[in-house]
């Protein structure tokens, strides 16, 4: 599953997956300069 399709399955706010939907998700989670953006998606996976 790409970054698109999980940010879109988690629901994410417009601004969060227009930065992130091209991005490779382990390049969005290293490179994310918002920690409620961080601490949002750990939430919606459980972690």
């Amino acid at each position: 599953m790409n970054t698109r399709k999980i940010l879109l399955k988690l629901g994410a706010t417009c601004e969060g997956f227009e930065w992130a939907a091209d991005k490779p998700l382990r390049e969005a989670w290293e490179t994310c300069h918002r920690g409620d953006w961080m601490l949002w998606a750990a939430e919606k996976v459980s972690v």
